[in-house]
């Protein structure tokens, strides 16, 4: 298992993970072998899933927020944020 995280510091990850530093500028470089990723909703994803896909991910599962259920204001900047990466995850061709 490897995480790619921004504060490796506090990733708080099990015995044997290997934690890699994210480095904005290359974000390609934390993807090398893996084929799935977890991802947490964040700033600047369409970039970060085409390097992914580009070093062969395939699959991601991503963290969204209930706030995106039917319904829900569709204003909120939580709900911006992540229905925003869900039709990133959409766009980007992975499962």
């Amino acid at each position: 298992m490897r995480a790619l995280t921004r504060d490796p510091q506090r990733a708080a990850l099990p015995d044997g993970a290997e934690v890699v530093r994210f480095a904005p500028d290359a974000p390609a470089a934390g993807f090398a072998g893996a084929t799935a990723l977890y991802l947490y909703a964040q700033v600047g994803t369409p970039e970060l899933l085409r390097a992914a896909r580009e070093q062969g991910v395939r699959h991601v599962v991503l963290l969204s927020s209930a706030i995106i259920a039917p319904g829900a204001d569709e204003t909120h900047p939580i709900h911006v944020l992540h229905a925003t990466v869900e039709q990133h995850l959409r766009d980007s061709g992975l499962t």
